[in-house]
């Protein structure tokens, strides 16, 4: 949780992420899932270069993740 912690300071300090979420919106009349979630998932999904959380899940499997 640090080095998340850690990353989303970095991003706020080099490239001014808080205001730039901010600026994201969404017209959908009825969200069942807030915006920033799903924008902070893509985005942490891009930085950690995944391109399926399916490969993500398996690899969690793994032993040394369970710690």
């Amino acid at each position: 949780m640090n080095e998340l912690v850690q990353l989303l300071g970095y991003g706020q300090k080099v490239f001014q992420l808080k205001s730039r979420l901010r600026q994201v919106r969404d017209r959908r009349p009825l969200a069942v899932i807030p915006t920033l979630p799903v924008l902070l998932t893509l985005l942490l999904g891009a930085v950690l270069r995944k391109a399926s959380y399916f490969d993500l899940a398996k690899k969690t499997e793994q032993r040394h993740w369970r710690r």
